[in-house]
């Protein structure tokens, strides 16, 4: 396999258009084009390997870490003073068309010069290959002195031509800065993907976001993928440590990644009343495969919203896929299961997971798991006849049965499930769960959430 290069770059930077919206990304297309949520600020050169990194596919390529972060817990809460597009250097551009999904997309990596923590926009012009034109912008905030972050236009047509763009900054006086608390644990590059592991060694619950342009042998870019991690809020909480796949499509192979990632905070949005040891977590794995089933039970007296964070390893022990799981409410005493698959599982010797479990604040849904009466009804070498009623006050939606098959020694040998219709009140479903392997013995697990209709 042939050896790679990822350059990764820390940042500081979000897009204006995610603040409603608790860790999560989003693009913009055409006239509202995408706000990326990937900056910089750390720059970590070529000769260093990532901590904790033990092999020849993990090249992070970072050695002496020059700061340029700026903590801003004294920032000037007067009027932002204004500064230019004098103080914004552009260090990059990129142009990707792909014509297998009838997308553009135009990346800017941008540099912050000026003394001071800057929100940053960029209005732009899209010109397609016709001739024909659409506006678009880019709000990135905060952007600490000295940090580049990249941010990107995004199209429904394969045909953009090029950009024109004027850019715009000012004071910003909100964030602050968390990215010299998040360290490099690993890097790892392989033909399909980059995964990278970071840590919070602060005391803040940070936002994190990643980013990445991938390049083939001639240095062109041919994607550029994003990502975060964090808990169900987007928080990445102290002393976690978490990983984050970034892939190009199934249709574009490159010889180098530049990486970026950024972290900040403003004020602490998960307050969670409960602790790990308050959960019973296990992860059933069959040998070989990155296919798993994670059952959680909240043996707390609230009740939580439940994101998993997991990373597949290879043979020696390097991350080479990751991915999060969620279990989206969870009420006390409820044990649930849900599946889980990685991208590159037929490679995945083993997996490590974090798993946060955060109050569940919103009025959306009610636990139901708890209400569910269940029992196989008839089992056989074929499968399974699972049948379930509702003895709550909610409807039962997204309501899946899994059966977990052991063998005589009580090792984990596989699974199956199946999709129940939404259960009201007293209602009873059932469905049909196949089975082609051998087993002795099986265990019953609902995954589902509750809606007052």
């Amino acid at each position: 396999m042939m050896k790679k290069a990822i350059a990764i770059i820390t940042a500081l930077a979000l897009c204006l258009t995610m603040l409603s919206a608790c860790g999560s990304d989003a693009e913009a297309s055409a006239a509202s084009a995408e706000a990326s949520t990937k900056k910089s600020g750390i720059q970590l050169d070529n000769n260093q390997t990532a901590e904790d990194s033990n092999t020849e596919e993990t090249n992070a390529e970072n050695t002496n870490i020059q700061s340029g972060v700026a903590l801003d817990d004294n920032r000037n809460t007067e009027e932002p003073v204004s500064y230019s597009e004098a103080d914004i250097e552009v260090t990059g551009e990129y142009l990707i068309r792909d014509e297998e999904h009838g997308s553009s997309r135009y990346v800017l990596v941008l540099k912050n010069n000026a003394p001071v923590t800057l929100d940053i926009t960029v209005n732009g012009t899209l010109t397609a290959d016709d001739g024909s034109t659409a506006e678009g912008s880019i709000s990135l905030e905060p952007i600490a002195p000295g940090e580049e972050y990249p941010g990107a236009f995004s199209v429904d047509s394969p045909n953009l031509k090029s950009v024109s763009y004027t850019l715009e900054c000012k004071e910003s006086t909100y964030y602050h800065s968390l990215t010299s608390e998040i360290s490099v644990v690993s890097a790892t590059q392989n033909d399909k993907n980059v995964v990278v592991g970071l840590k919070n060694n602060g005391s803040e619950n940070a936002i994190v976001r990643l980013g990445a342009v991938f390049l083939n042998e001639d240095g062109n870019p041919v994607h550029y993928d994003y990502g975060s991690v964090g808990n169900g809020c987007g928080e990445m909480l102290p002393g976690d440590t978490l990983y984050c796949e970034l892939s190009p499509s199934a249709y574009d192979t490159f010889t180098d990644a530049r990486v970026f990632y950024t972290a900040y905070a403003d004020e602490p949005k998960t307050v969670s009343s409960t602790k790990p040891e308050d959960f019973d977590v296990n992860c059933y794995r069959e040998e070989n495969s990155g296919s798993c089933v994670f059952t959680v039970t909240n043996n707390s007296q609230q009740t939580v919203e439940v994101r998993g964070n997991v990373a597949g390893l290879d043979a020696a022990g390097n991350p080479i896929a990751a991915d999060t799981f969620d279990l989206r409410i969870l009420g006390p005493g409820e044990t649930s299961a849900t599946n889980f698959g990685l991208f590159a599982e037929d490679d995945v010797a083993d997996v490590i997971y974090t798993v946060m479990c955060d109050d569940y604040t919103l009025e959306n849904f009610v636990p139901v798991v708890g209400d569910l009466a269940g029992s196989v009804t008839d089992a056989s070498e074929d499968g399974f006849t699972v049948s379930v009623t509702n003895n709550g006050q909610a409807t039962a939606k997204a309501l899946w049965a899994y059966i977990l098959l052991f063998d005589e020694s009580g090792k984990y040998v596989g699974y199956d499930s199946n999709y129940i219709d939404d259960l009201q009140p007293n209602d009873t479903g059932t469905c049909e769960i196949s089975n082609y392997r051998d087993y002795d013995h099986y265990e019953l697990y609902f995954e589902a959430y509750g809606s007052i209709e």
